[in-house]
């Protein structure tokens, strides 16, 4: 059986510092990062239906997206460049485009994350 295509996604943007323009620590020493985990799985528990059923795909899609540097760094807004990528990702992986189309997304912010899902939220593919 095909993967079941999702009806939607959440993008998932954790915290970070107001200055920091060098990268994040890999893995798990990337604390803000590492944080958001458990919120990670908790949708794609939440969000896989019964018949979907493992390995078949999920109804909602979750991502969780890696900053190229550790802080939003004033004017730069890097975390905001970061998130409208992701978005931009999310759109091509499921079919749409800057123009629309595509699965409906859902931002999740944490903190600096949060701050960059308010400003990213005029995206065409965001919903909430």
């Amino acid at each position: 059986m095909a993967p079941r295509s999702p009806s939607a996604a959440v993008l998932v943007l954790h915290g970070g510092y107001e200055n920091g323009t060098e990268p994040p620590p890999p893995g798990l020493l990337n604390l803000p990062g590492t944080r958001m985990r458990p919120f990670v799985r908790a949708l794609r528990r939440a969000t896989r239906t019964p018949a979907s059923g493992p390995g078949s795909g999920a109804d909602v899609l979750v991502r969780q997206v890696r900053y190229a540097h550790r802080g939003w760094n004033g004017s730069r807004a890097d975390a905001l460049h970061d998130a409208l990528a992701a978005l931009d990702a999310l759109g091509e992986e499921t079919g749409g485009s800057e123009e629309g189309g595509g699965v409906p997304v859902v931002l999740l912010g944490h903190s600096m994350g949060a701050r960059a899902a308010l400003l990213a939220a005029g995206h065409p593919l965001v919903r909430g």
